[in-house]
């Protein structure tokens, strides 16, 4: 099997951002808004448009971006994310142990 390319630049450029007070209630309604520290892994993190948004929040979540694609994963690497540790899985296979984390996000299932 070929090993994908990295994603056009296009791909990150021109992808539409989570508006904050969406995200807010977002993450309120997961009971994560305001807790410190709080672990969470995000499934088909890609290029890491909303794992960037998570490490910026004030919370200082601990993130596990989990992607299958390398040049997604590469992309993402390449972000420098605090607190973002970047794993090579699939929505049924994450890598790691059941019940890490106190929340799971998908947030760019839908691929337009």
């Amino acid at each position: 099997m070929a090993t994908p390319k990295s994603p056009p630049s296009h791909v990150t450029h021109n992808r539409l951002t989570y508006p904050e007070e969406a995200t807010d209630r977002f993450l309120a309604h997961l009971k994560i808004a305001g807790v410190p520290h709080a672990r969470v892994i995000e499934v088909a993190a890609g290029t890491g448009g909303f794992t960037e948004i998570l490490a910026a929040r004030v919370e200082g979540f601990e993130i596990k971006a989990v992607e299958s694609q390398l040049g997604m994963r590469e992309r993402l690497i390449d972000r420098e994310l605090s607190d973002v540790s970047v794993l090579d899985g699939s929505p049924v296979r994450v890598p790691l142990p059941d019940e890490w984390g106190e929340a799971c996000v998908v947030a760019g299932a839908f691929h337009w």
